[in-house]
């Protein structure tokens, strides 16, 4: 059974409704250059408890850059000791509006994600912020 499959199923993850769950639904992550199919299955805990979803865009700066991203088949202890390694690490959060999980279906709701997602990596202006010092 696929890692996806397992996480959309698990139902001990959404029976505390305090309880808030991050997920990167492309299932690893980027250097931010391009955004990778979305995983629908991991839209499913959401939508089981009733819980809103919100996207959040993340692009590293500096000298984190090429570094902090856990891209692809990375081994995790190298990747953690080169990320710990760093004398810090420059990001850049975009929050999106929340979207309402139960107005759609597990594909729409990917399919909306993603575009928000899509429209804050190619913002112009996240290309030109600098940090401020």
């Amino acid at each position: 059974m696929a890692e996806a499959e397992i996480f959309s199923n698990n139902k001990c993850l959404v029976t505390k409704p305090s309880k808030q769950i991050v997920v990167f639904p492309e299932g690893t992550t980027t250097n931010g250059d391009e955004l990778l199919r979305f995983h629908t299955m991991l839209f499913n805990p959401s939508m089981m408890a009733g819980k809103w979803v919100q996207t959040v865009a993340i692009r590293y700066t500096g000298i984190a850059r090429p570094i902090a991203p856990f891209i692809g088949d990375d081994a995790f202890i190298p990747h953690l000791i080169q990320v710990l390694g760093l004398k810090k690490i420059d990001v850049l959060l975009v929050f999106s509006p929340p979207l309402d999980s139960s107005g759609y279906s597990r594909n729409e709701l990917a399919h909306r994600s993603y575009r928000q997602i899509l429209a804050n990596l190619t913002e112009p202006r996240l290309a030109t912020i600098r940090r401020a010092g």
